[in-house]
């Protein structure tokens, strides 16, 4: 910065210095004047204290589509700049102005079970302070589910696992909660032959759940049975020694990257007929009629596709949003 001067009072034993910029380290020389000459200067340095963050912030409150913040309002802020975007969001995202006197703002227009980070900045008269930030995902409010995956996971899908695990951990992580009094999720993986990875009833926590789910193995032989994957799935997760609930509503989704070695819609049907709705995510080559067939109702509304793995995180929303719409359907209800 460019050096600036003040002429003092004779008399003056102290000066205020306004108008310098916070967190910066400043030189000041002090002399004196006898008769227009200037006395030898005395030096000192110091640094004028930083801007402070936001502090306390934090989410109060979560629901499908939107998240309510709080934190404690910060003495000087004249506003706020709230900023949100969704974690895999590249651009700039979205953003508020917010009064120097708030402490709290809900967020809306969200999409369920993604997660997102909210950064808040306080606004000062001429800056602009550090960014606090938290992150949060949206969450299906006011149902519970037992749901099944049915994985395709033998070794020659391995380039597959990342983007179906994610999508399995996306939509693990939008059931509000996990355990025998709220929500619970299985996995059987398939290829020539099906096998449980493990059962609704294997996990209390989405914190266990979400660490299992990372954990799915992708080792099996290749093949492509999901009618018999079906039928496995009825026969022994579907059952109450291994967690299904009567009176919760249920679903199976079939994961698929191919079409079906085996028939698929008689299984699926008795599957159906015992109330359980069957949801299906296509991927690439999947055959999107024999999954349509498969699905309650034969609806492609319960029938997602994406072109290959990479087109799998445009998913995730959609899936968290059909299994938000069974867990809602009212407990007893058969569909």
């Amino acid at each position: 910065e460019a050096e600036s001067s003040r002429l003092i009072g004779r008399d003056a034993t102290s000066f205020d210095l306004d108008g310098l910029r916070p967190g910066v380290s400043y030189t000041m020389r002090l002399a004196a004047i006898f008769r227009d000459r200037e006395s030898q200067a005395v030096t000192i340095t110091a640094s004028t204290a930083p801007l402070q963050p936001v502090t306390g912030l934090r989410v109060a409150e979560v629901t499908q589509n939107s998240v309510l913040l709080g934190w404690v309002p910060l003495t000087g802020a004249t506003g706020y700049i709230l900023r949100w975007k969704e974690e895999r969001d590249t651009g700039p995202g979205q953003s508020t102005t917010l009064p120097g006197s708030s402490s709290s703002y809900r967020v809306t227009g969200l999409r369920l079970g993604l997660r997102y980070r909210f950064t808040l900045q306080p606004n000062f008269q001429r800056e602009v302070g550090p960014e606090t930030s938290v992150d949060e995902r949206t969450v299906c409010v006011g149902g519970r589910l037992d749901v099944v995956f049915l994985v395709p996971a033998s070794r020659d899908r391995a380039s597959l696992a990342d983007s179906l695990l994610s999508l399995l951990t996306s939509a693990a992580g939008s059931l509000t909660t996990i355990g025998e009094r709220d929500s619970q999720l299985g996995i059987v993986v398939y290829s020539a032959r099906p096998k449980v990875w493990f059962l609704l009833n294997r996990h209390s926590n989405s914190e266990t759940l979400l660490q299992e789910i990372l954990s799915t193995p992708f080792e099996d032989g290749p093949g492509n049975a999901i009618g018999q994957a079906m039928t496995f799935t009825r026969q022994f997760l579907l059952s109450p020694t291994a967690g299904r609930r009567p009176r919760v509503p249920g679903a199976v989704v079939i994961i698929a990257d191919e079409k079906s070695s085996d028939n698929i819609t008689v299984p699926a049907s008795v599957v159906k007929a015992s109330g359980v709705t069957v949801l299906a995510v296509g991927i690439g080559r999947a055959d999107s009629e024999e999954l349509r067939q498969a699905v309650t109702d034969g609806s492609t509304q319960n029938l997602l596709y994406a072109r290959d793995a990479t087109q799998l995180g445009t998913l995730h929303a959609d899936l968290a949003d059909l299994l938000c719409g069974v867990a809602r359907i009212p407990e007893g209800v058969v569909r």
